[in-house]
């Protein structure tokens, strides 16, 4: 089986796009379909060692009135923006090492390879709803904050600093009442385990 056409980068399609459809889509049928997955892996001269390093590419399919429309954007993550402006991955990824940050001076170059508190915000892995919003996530502290319409990225939420964790599954659970339970580690101090409990928002207004 060939898997190159799973490693070659894509270009983002940030305007609707009307899609063919084959059949019919019943009236009743509205919603959005949100989607998150690896888009860029060739920077200049450079390409990411491993399918989870490639640069977090959002897409959508918006139906309403029997139609579909399609657009897709790339997660203007920290990692995204200044990979794109040096042409090396700043921060480490999965299985990509990272390049000296040109903008930190050459002690703060050191102490990054001595604690490695600068995870990425490539949030490339999964995307989920939460209190009625969406975010994007990997395995490390940092979540985005996406709109599912426009696909626009928003807010980065660090959960080092939010709930004292340094890297959560990139996969939380949402039971029915609107609860969301994540997992999640913290090293800095010693190992250990985190499990979070995050409330719908309705129920501690």
């Amino acid at each position: 089986m060939d898997l190159k056409h799973f490693f070659r980068s894509s270009e983002e399609d940030p305007d609707p796009i009307v899609t063919t459809v084959k059949g019919q889509i019943p009236d009743w049928l509205k919603g959005v379909l949100v989607r998150i997955g690896p888009g860029k892996f060739d920077l200049d001269d450079f390409t990411v060692n491993h399918w989870f390093d490639g640069y977090a590419l959002l897409y959508n399919f918006v139906i309403a009135d029997g139609k579909v429309t399609y657009r897709s954007k790339f997660l203007r993550s920290d990692a995204y923006e200044k990979a794109m402006q040096v042409g090396r991955p700043v921060f480490t990824e999965f299985g990509t090492k990272a390049y000296p940050d040109p903008s930190k001076n050459i002690f703060s170059r050191l102490f990054s390879k001595l604690v490695p508190t600068d995870l990425t915000d490539n949030d490339v892995i999964n995307v989920y709803q939460m209190c009625n919003e969406l975010y994007c996530s990997t395995e490390s502290c940092h979540v985005r904050r996406v709109d599912p319409i426009t696909l626009e990225t928003l807010e980065k939420v660090d959960m080092n600093k939010t709930a004292g964790i340094n890297m959560a599954s990139a996969h939380p659970h949402l039971t029915p009442d609107g609860t969301t339970y994540n997992i999640g580690s913290s090293f800095m101090t010693g190992l250990k385990y985190h499990v979070i409990k995050m409330p719908d928002r309705k129920s501690v207004v």
